[in-house]
């Protein structure tokens, strides 16, 4: 099962992408990024590291584009959940999505 890590302040943001993600893998969640950073450490060390993280550009104490500065993909807001299945099919995180109907853009 994939692990994913979500990082951001808005909690629209955070429940939106749990909501696309849940039929995904597993979601865990940081507030900021110097919580990402532990988050990330800590599964790390627990043998169980992060497959996919998505981090707000803009969070509280370390932003997101100082914590992700190795990032090699970026979708830029706002985006539907489409979008964001699309990215994740690319590097081979699950499928392409295929004639859904009504996306669910938050």
């Amino acid at each position: 099962m994939l692990r994913f890590l979500i990082t951001d302040d808005d909690d629209v943001m955070r429940a939106f992408l749990r909501h696309v993600l849940l039929g995904v893998g597993d979601v865990n969640h940081a507030f900021s990024g110097q919580e990402a950073v532990e988050a990330g450490d800590g599964a790390l060390a627990e043998g169980t590291p992060f497959d996919c993280v998505f981090m707000d550009a803009i969070t509280p104490g370390m932003n997101g584009l100082e914590t992700a500065s190795q990032a090699d993909r970026y979708i830029v807001k706002p985006f539907d959940r489409r979008t964001v299945l699309t990215a994740l099919a690319e590097p081979g995180f699950g499928q392409h999505p295929v004639g859904e109907k009504g996306e669910d853009s938050w």
